[in-house]
């Protein structure tokens, strides 16, 4: 029975009529074909309960909605893992590990007492879970009872020999499951069922050889769907660690088509079909045959904590890839769906402006304002040397700044942006630097070399280079949490590009800012935040003096002169699940971090943003560095650039490393780096500076991991 067998009863009764439905889970607008339809159906139903462990576009047609609780909050059984023969013969019963939150639920639970009060007790063993699950065990000869007392689990024997089929047995050769015991190459419950007993390929319904079904050319391209590795199915883009990996839904298409169509990699593009629209993130892939876009499905989600709004399901604004197709058409015997076969057509998306697109490389750019923003603290004006426009982005994001020294020495910095994150017709960025200066140990001064530069010696008139603005360190311009803000000194400029970007009155969120600095000669952007102050009701800012100027008033010029830490935040606001942001000095976000997590706050709802001056990597093959697995106890060993990265140094080591990908996506390889550097070879550095990449990392000198 697919979906749309459940919407044509719903709708015309056949082969009856259905007017109430207990969904467990299930999210039919954006996890099947015909999106339109399913709203049409689900809205006609008299009386529609749903359970799941959030609000889905699904739950939202529901008279009533239940929460059903986490795995992690409720006993699970599982016979048998997918690791390997012993592991598929290994049965557990998963323990409670944290109370049900609120009123969930299990869903189990949820049947087994609605089928005890309808009367159908008997069916579902009285109620109780647990004699269902005995009756489960009763062939292994467990107990649920024998699984709590062991709750590592128990080990059973089972068959996991290969080649079963060519066992010998008294009748002959045991063979396989089939009728004839052979491999069925002409199908007789196929023919009895009244389908044909040898498999042939039917052309898709929506074929492109066939000008009708391309509506004479409209639709001259199949239409694929994918699933993205990084969530499952619809669920889990909500979660901002998963979302900094796969922001975007994306449709794959070849260099060729994209040539074709006037579409670059990573321009928004629209698909139409038959059915619908929907926009998805271009992928060029130079694997991919000219006439199939590949599309990723599951797309409804936003993630507010990455200032990404959730999507409409349906309509030209929606990523929703059930919304392009149908299941009009399904194969009779298995009821599968075209979701590989439908035609569509491809354009650059009109509702993005083309300027929105981002450039490769670096880009020139001249310098068309330095203004001082506070002692020590310059603001730096960039216009485009082509006058062309430029991409907007998001609040926290940051520019990467290329451009030459006195000496000639070519070098890298990355700034955040502080305007407003989106202008129309935008021409210019801007970004502020402090002048880093300071005393070692032994009373010697330093400085910057590039900051000393920027402030020293850059003019109105001069050019350098841009990368496009990017970085994951976004902050929200939407959230139904309240927000707080944590800066020190120079670690304002994230939070002055949402501030700048946010409109005036009541619409934004919840703010607390508690900004840090010596006094008000080094607080930048004093002004325009006081501005902001008076525009927005729901900003709150007290700043942090700990060397304030003897005529600056406590209470009135500065409203605390301690050091920031997790004791400033009000009780009530980690009772609401405030979401947290820091830039500052490593020192205050360690110290802000560890207070918060002390009193609660999970880890995940603290977002921090940390920059660094790029390490200049190795110019020759000859380095030799060593290396130390501290948890190992393996002794210290040398390494050389020919034993690749510090995976695959452990490994030949014999040391056992846990990967993944290993092209430095999954994280899997995540190992703590307790002394030395290192440098990832794809370029892109973790948020944690204390933490490698394995797969990715090459140390730069001796290095200790915790491995």
């Amino acid at each position: 029975m697919t979906a749309r067998d459940t919407y044509r009863a719903i709708l015309e009764g056949e082969p009856y009529k259905v007017r109430a439905m207990m969904a467990f889970g299930t999210n039919l607008p954006v996890s099947q074909a015909d999106t339109a339809l399913a709203h049409r159906a689900l809205s006609q139903l008299e009386f529609h309960v749903h359970c799941d462990l959030f609000e889905t576009p699904a739950a939202r047609y529901a008279d009533i909605l239940l929460p059903v609780n986490t795995p992690w909050e409720r006993e699970g059984l599982r016979i048998g893992f997918e690791i390997d023969d012993r592991a598929a013969g290994w049965v557990q019963l998963r323990q409670r590990m944290v109370a049900p939150r609120g009123e969930s639920r299990a869903d189990n639970d949820v049947i087994f007492e609605l089928a005890t009060r309808l009367g159908m007790g008997d069916g579902f063993f009285g109620g109780r879970l647990d004699a269902g699950w005995n009756h489960m065990l009763e062939p292994l000869g467990l107990t649920v009872d024998q699984l709590r007392a062991r709750p590592e689990g128990i080990a059973c024997a089972i068959d996991a020999s290969e080649q079963k089929y060519a066992r010998a047995t008294p009748t002959g050769v045991r063979g396989f499951d089939t009728p004839t015991r052979r491999v069925e190459l002409y199908s007789e419950t196929l023919l009895r069922h009244g389908q044909p007993p040898v498999a042939t390929f039917v052309e898709p319904a929506d074929t492109p050889r066939d000008a009708k079904a391309t509506r004479q050319g409209r639709f001259p391209y199949v239409l694929s769907s994918a699933k993205n590795g990084f969530y499952c199915h619809s669920q889990h883009r909500s979660l901002p660690s998963l979302r900094k990996r796969a922001p975007d839904p994306v449709a794959e298409l070849s260099p060729a088509l994209a040539a074709a169509k006037g579409i670059a990699d990573g321009d928004w593009m629209r698909i139409r079909t038959r059915v619908g629209e929907a926009r998805f993130v271009a992928r060029v892939t130079p694997q991919l045959a000219d006439d199939v876009i590949v599309a990723e499905f599951g797309w409804w989600q936003g993630c507010p904590e990455l200032d990404r709004d959730g999507l409409p399901i349906e309509g030209a604004l929606g990523s929703n890839f059930n919304a392009l197709i149908s299941a009009d058409s399904c194969d009779p015997v298995s009821g599968s769906v075209p979701h590989r076969s439908f035609l569509c057509d491809i354009e650059r998306d009109p509702a993005t402006e083309t300027r929105q697109r981002k450039w490769s490389g670096y880009r020139p750019f001249r310098v068309g304002e330095l203004r001082p923003e506070a002692d020590g603290v310059l603001g730096i004006h960039f216009e485009p040397v082509d006058d062309g426009k430029l991409p907007d982005y998001r609040p926290g994001q940051h520019v990467e700044m290329q451009l030459h020294l006195d000496d000639g020495t070519q070098v890298t910095r990355a700034y955040s942006l502080t305007g407003a994150a989106e202008v129309p017709g935008r021409r210019s960025y801007s970004v502020a630097v402090r002048h880093q200066r300071g005393r070692s140990a032994d009373g010697t001064p330093h400085e910057g070399r590039v900051s000393s530069h920027l402030h020293c010696a850059l003019k109105v008139g001069d050019t350098l280079t841009l990368r496009a603005p990017s970085g994951s360190f976004v902050l929200p311009r939407h959230s139904p949490q309240p927000l707080v803000f944590f800066a020190g000194g120079i670690g304002i400029t994230p939070f002055i590009s949402l501030l700048e970007s946010l409109p005036d009155g009541t619409q934004g969120p919840a703010i607390w800012l508690y900004y840090a600095n010596q006094n008000s000669t080094t607080h930048a952007f004093r002004e325009r935040i006081a501005q902001h102050r008076a525009r927005l009701p729901q900003l709150r800012v007290v700043d942090h003096y700990n060397a304030p100027r003897p005529q600056e008033r406590l209470g009135i010029d500065y409203q605390s002169n301690r050091y920031i830490d997790a004791s400033v935040v009000d009780d009530a606001l980690i009772a609401q699940r405030a979401r947290f942001y820091m830039c500052g000095p490593p020192a205050m976000m360690d110290a802000v971090t560890d207070g918060l997590m002390a009193r609660g706050v999970p880890r995940f709802d603290i977002f921090s943003e940390v920059f660094r001056s790029p390490t200049a990597p190795p110019t020759d093959g000859d380095q030799h560095f060593t290396v130390n697995f501290a948890r190992s106890g393996h002794a210290p060993a040398t390494w050389t650039p020919r034993q690749g990265t510090l995976l695959t140094f452990g490994e030949s080591l014999g040391l056992q490393m846990a990967s993944g990908c290993r092209v430095g996506q999954c994280e899997s390889c995540a190992v703590r780096l307790l002394a030395g550097k290192v440098r990832h070879l794809h370029g892109s550095e973790p948020e944690d500076p204390s933490v490698c990449l394995a797969c990715q990392a090459v140390p730069l000198e001796d290095v200790v991991l915790e491995a």
